[in-house]
């Protein structure tokens, strides 16, 4: 039964899957689409698969701003200007079978709940740098936030009882190395030779901050911004849009 398998978000307003709970499994499954291997977590009663991915709300250290956070731009589309609707997102991405290799050298793989956590630090590390190019270490207070995730799925997933599942860190990161890292993220934006980069290098072409003066607006649809909403739920619980 699959409401045992599920938690609340502390508001009450999303149930998700609880994949640290005992029998939990990790695998691998490969999809031809994308010829990548993601990692899921099985279920041990309804055996469903749900596909781990992380986003990280970061904000800036010394601000205590908590809805003042991170955002990354679409790659190819205009930055700024009052048509820029739906091309921003917190940073996140999708769990890789390189990630559970990864953390495997470092803890052994021999209980989940270890094992896990340090798949998803490896996922989210590797995303800050990829999409934003903060680097890891400086980053500060890095966590994930067990009791906040957002799960939902896909029409076209290849099997039935097939998930995703977002889980959510929170991080801080200095105002140098922030603007910094925004100055790279341009360069790579700009230079001609951007056009030779991996697909997973070049998705985002801009690194900002969003507050609620940009409005959600700003934000993408889809699992962007049921996330944002999510977490400026958990930041103020009588916010119900």
């Amino acid at each position: 039964m699959t409401q045992n398998e599920k938690i609340k978000t502390p508001d009450g307003s999303h149930a998700f899957w609880d994949i640290f709970m005992p029998g939990a499994k990790l695998g691998v499954y490969h999809f031809d689409r994308f010829d990548k291997d993601y990692v899921y977590v099985e279920m041990p009663e309804s055996k469903a698969k749900i596909f781990l991915r992380c986003c990280v709300f970061l904000t800036i250290k010394g601000e205590d701003s908590p809805n003042k956070f991170a955002i990354v731009h679409r790659w190819n589309k205009p930055i700024g200007g009052p048509n820029d609707h739906n091309n921003w997102e917190p940073i996140k991405g999708q769990v890789e079978k390189k990630e559970m290799l990864a953390a495997r050298r470092l803890v052994g793989g021999k209980e989940h709940e270890s094992f896990l956590n340090e798949i998803l630090r490896y996922t989210i590390q590797r995303e800050i740098e990829e999409e934003s190019k903060i680097f890891p270490c400086s980053l500060k207070k890095l966590k994930l936030q067990q009791n906040l995730a957002y799960s939902s799925t896909h029409s076209d997933y290849p099997e039935a009882k097939m998930y995703f599942q977002y889980m959510i860190f929170t991080a801080e990161v200095s105002q140098k190395d922030f603007e910094a890292a925004q100055e790279r993220v341009s360069s790579v934006w700009e230079d001609p030779r951007s056009v030779n980069l991996r697909k997973d290098e070049r998705e985002k072409n801009s690194l900002s901050l969003w507050s609620p003066q940009k409005g959600l607006k700003a934000i993408m649809g889809g699992p962007a911004g049921a996330l944002v909403r999510l977490y400026l739920r958990h930041l103020n619980p009588t916010t119900t849009n």
